[in-house]
């Protein structure tokens, strides 16, 4: 998993930038706003100034945590894609190899046929050449 900086979570500032201290700022701003409208007085406004501190902090840790552990899966998953790329990619040049292997044999093979006959009809053009004469110095 990617390390995890408490600076992720927060600076230690009202003007932060980890998840916490821009968390606090919304919930700090709501609250506000509900205390600047009287909605909020006294122990209600500690109350609900506390619970969200609470609540905010758990909900940060668990952003992070879960950042993280998305990041590292991503990670994990582009190195399995590329090793399958990878495998891809070799067994491609197996089979093109094997391929260019089967089609050299064949042409190899065509020529050794094509050199066996001319061979064969060069020692059959002899052996006639041998017989005539042969035939020849008997008449």
């Amino acid at each position: 998993m990617a390390d995890i900086q408490i600076t992720d979570l927060t600076e230690g500032t009202l003007t932060g930038n980890g998840v916490f201290d821009k968390l606090m700022k919304a919930v700090t701003a709501h609250i506000n706003d509900q205390f600047t409208k009287g909605r909020l007085k006294g122990t209600d406004y500690a109350n609900v100034y506390l619970g969200s501190i609470q609540s905010v902090i758990a909900q940060s840790m668990q952003y992070v945590l879960q950042e993280k552990s998305v990041e590292a899966d991503i990670a994990f998953k582009e190195k399995q894609t590329n090793n399958l790329e990878n495998q891809d990619l070799l067994t491609l040049a197996q089979i093109g190899k094997t391929k260019i292997d089967a089609d050299v044999a064949s042409v190899l093979g065509a020529k050794e046929v094509d050199i066996k006959e001319q061979q064969l009809a060069k020692l059959t053009k002899e052996t006639t050449l041998v017989s005539q004469k042969v035939i020849g110095r008997k008449q």
